[in-house]
């Protein structure tokens, strides 16, 4: 009777960053386990080894999901069987915020966006939309959502005080 081989992923669908766990296991005591990667053009971080966990952390490199298929092999005795597992690796999200980030004696600060479409977004100033109106001087920060995954960005918005001219003396020409 050949061995057999089990592969199951607690990770199907991971975020750029993030483990990939598949556990391997066979019911023979004897046998050797391995396993080879393939796919995934975009993806660091996954690649070929033996035991009976794979745990390794994925980035995406790409703008799209990728992904990987990890082959679960086992063998003993000249018999050899595999399974197979993939494991989706969504894309690193990048936010960028734009925007004026000057005040002049407290005025002007535009809308701050951000650049890019994500699933959802919320500010630091309670905002949910792809901008956020900005009043005062301070930290401004957006977490984007995608695919399950998030990000955050930054800006410091400054207040630039103009000086108020004082003139003095004799005011006749």
């Amino acid at each position: 009777v050949c061995n057999d081989v089990s592969a199951i992923s607690t990770t199907t669908t991971i975020c750029s960053g993030e483990s990939a766990i598949v556990n391997i296991s066979s019911t023979d005591p004897n046998a050797t386990l391995s396993w080879t990667v393939s796919g995934g053009t975009n993806i660091t971080g996954a690649s070929a080894g033996t035991g009976n966990t794979i745990q390794q952390v994925l980035i995406n490199n790409g703008i799209t999901k990728d992904s990987v298929t990890y082959t679960a092999i086992s063998s003993d005795a000249g018999c050899t069987k595999t399974q197979t597992v993939k494991v989706v690796v969504n894309n690193k999200l990048n936010p960028r915020i734009v925007g004026n980030t000057s005040l002049c004696n407290g005025i002007g600060g535009g809308p701050l966006a951000i650049d890019g479409q994500f699933d959802s977004v919320r500010w630091s100033t309670g905002a949910t939309t792809d901008t956020a109106y900005v009043g005062l001087a301070g930290l401004y920060i957006v977490t984007v959502y995608q695919n399950g995954c998030s990000a955050t960005a930054s800006v410091n918005v400054t207040n630039t005080i103009t000086p108020t001219p004082d003139v003095r003396g004799n005011s006749e020409i």
